[in-house]
Protein backbone atom coordinates (compact mmCIF):
# COMPACT_ATOMS: atom_id res chain seq x y z
CA UNK A 1 0.00 0.00 0.00
CA UNK A 2 1.34 3.43 -0.95
CA UNK A 3 0.55 6.46 1.20
CA UNK A 4 1.14 9.79 -0.53
CA UNK A 5 2.14 11.76 2.60
CA UNK A 6 5.04 9.40 3.27
CA UNK A 7 8.17 10.24 1.31
CA UNK A 8 9.33 6.74 0.45
CA UNK A 9 13.03 6.43 -0.45
CA UNK A 10 13.58 6.86 -4.18
CA UNK A 11 16.86 5.01 -4.35
CA UNK A 12 18.30 1.54 -4.40
CA UNK A 13 19.37 -0.22 -1.21
CA UNK A 14 23.06 0.39 -0.57
CA UNK A 15 23.63 -3.24 0.42
CA UNK A 16 21.65 -5.35 -2.07
CA UNK A 17 20.58 -2.91 -4.81
CA UNK A 18 16.84 -3.59 -4.46
CA UNK A 19 14.78 -0.53 -5.36
CA UNK A 20 11.30 0.59 -4.30
CA UNK A 21 10.81 -2.17 -1.74
CA UNK A 22 10.93 -0.63 1.73
CA UNK A 23 9.46 -1.39 5.14
CA UNK A 24 8.87 1.07 7.96
CA UNK A 25 10.37 0.11 11.32
CA UNK A 26 10.20 1.64 14.78
CA UNK A 27 13.32 1.99 16.90
CA UNK A 28 14.02 3.59 20.26
CA UNK A 29 17.32 5.42 19.86
CA UNK A 30 20.00 5.87 22.52
CA UNK A 31 18.32 9.10 23.61
CA UNK A 32 15.11 7.20 24.36
CA UNK A 33 13.22 8.75 21.44
CA UNK A 34 10.94 6.63 19.28
CA UNK A 35 11.98 6.96 15.67
CA UNK A 36 10.55 5.51 12.47
CA UNK A 37 12.87 4.65 9.62
CA UNK A 38 12.91 2.78 6.34
CA UNK A 39 14.66 -0.56 5.96
CA UNK A 40 15.12 -2.61 2.83
CA UNK A 41 12.39 -5.25 2.64
CA UNK A 42 14.81 -7.62 0.90
CA UNK A 43 17.94 -7.55 3.11
CA UNK A 44 16.98 -5.42 6.15
CA UNK A 45 19.56 -2.67 5.55
CA UNK A 46 18.65 0.50 7.45
CA UNK A 47 18.46 3.80 5.63
CA UNK A 48 19.12 7.21 7.14
CA UNK A 49 15.64 8.23 5.97
CA UNK A 50 13.19 8.79 8.81
CA UNK A 51 9.47 9.56 8.84
CA UNK A 52 7.65 11.67 11.39
CA UNK A 53 5.21 10.32 13.97
CA UNK A 54 2.14 11.62 12.11
CA UNK A 55 3.10 9.79 8.91
CA UNK A 56 3.87 6.63 10.91
CA UNK A 57 0.44 6.85 12.56
CA UNK A 58 -1.15 7.26 9.12
CA UNK A 59 0.72 4.19 7.89
CA UNK A 60 -0.51 2.14 10.87
CA UNK A 61 -4.09 3.34 10.30
CA UNK A 62 -3.78 2.23 6.67
CA UNK A 63 -2.80 -1.27 7.79
CA UNK A 64 0.95 -1.06 7.19
CA UNK A 65 2.75 -3.22 9.74
CA UNK A 66 5.50 -1.38 11.63
CA UNK A 67 7.73 -3.73 13.59
CA UNK A 68 10.14 -2.82 16.38
CA UNK A 69 13.87 -3.17 15.70
CA UNK A 70 16.78 -2.73 18.13
CA UNK A 71 18.97 0.37 18.05
CA UNK A 72 21.75 0.23 15.46
CA UNK A 73 24.30 0.80 18.21
CA UNK A 74 23.98 -1.26 21.37
CA UNK A 75 25.87 1.19 23.56
CA UNK A 76 24.82 1.94 27.11
CA UNK A 77 22.09 4.57 27.14
CA UNK A 78 23.24 7.87 28.69
CA UNK A 79 21.59 9.13 31.89
CA UNK A 80 20.04 12.54 32.43
CA UNK A 81 22.31 14.77 34.54
CA UNK A 82 19.25 16.39 36.16
CA UNK A 83 17.00 13.48 37.16
CA UNK A 84 19.08 10.37 36.40
CA UNK A 85 16.64 8.86 33.89
CA UNK A 86 18.14 6.52 31.29
CA UNK A 87 17.81 7.45 27.65
CA UNK A 88 19.06 11.01 27.55
CA UNK A 89 19.90 13.18 24.55
CA UNK A 90 22.79 15.58 24.12
CA UNK A 91 21.93 19.16 25.11
CA UNK A 92 23.90 22.23 24.04
CA UNK A 93 23.92 24.79 26.87
CA UNK A 94 24.70 27.48 24.30
CA UNK A 95 21.91 27.07 21.71
CA UNK A 96 23.08 27.05 18.10
CA UNK A 97 20.21 29.42 17.26
CA UNK A 98 22.03 32.03 19.37
CA UNK A 99 25.67 30.96 19.16
CA UNK A 100 25.88 29.44 15.69
CA UNK A 101 28.87 27.13 15.17
CA UNK A 102 30.40 28.37 18.43
CA UNK A 103 27.73 26.35 20.28
CA UNK A 104 29.86 23.21 19.75
CA UNK A 105 32.67 24.71 21.89
CA UNK A 106 30.37 25.35 24.87
CA UNK A 107 29.56 22.68 27.50
CA UNK A 108 27.10 19.94 26.64
CA UNK A 109 25.25 17.51 28.92
CA UNK A 110 22.77 14.70 28.60
CA UNK A 111 19.14 15.50 29.42
CA UNK A 112 16.12 13.18 29.23
CA UNK A 113 13.28 14.36 26.99
CA UNK A 114 11.14 15.84 29.82
CA UNK A 115 14.08 17.77 31.33
CA UNK A 116 15.22 18.86 27.85
CA UNK A 117 11.72 20.11 26.96
CA UNK A 118 11.46 21.90 30.30
CA UNK A 119 14.81 23.67 29.80
CA UNK A 120 13.83 24.89 26.33
CA UNK A 121 10.34 25.94 27.49
CA UNK A 122 11.84 28.09 30.24
CA UNK A 123 15.09 29.35 28.71
CA UNK A 124 14.49 29.42 24.94
CA UNK A 125 10.71 29.31 24.42
CA UNK A 126 10.80 31.22 21.14
CA UNK A 127 13.94 29.88 19.47
CA UNK A 128 13.89 26.12 19.86
CA UNK A 129 15.42 24.55 16.76
CA UNK A 130 13.82 21.18 17.48
CA UNK A 131 10.08 20.75 16.93
CA UNK A 132 8.34 19.65 20.09
CA UNK A 133 11.02 20.98 22.45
Amino acid sequence: MFIMSIRWPDKACKRCGTKDHWNIRRCINLGGQKTHLFVCAHCGERTKDFIDKAAAAEALAAGIEILEIPPAYQAKRPKCVVCGAEGAENHHWAPSALFGLEAERWPQSYLCQPCHRRWHAIVTPNISAQPGL
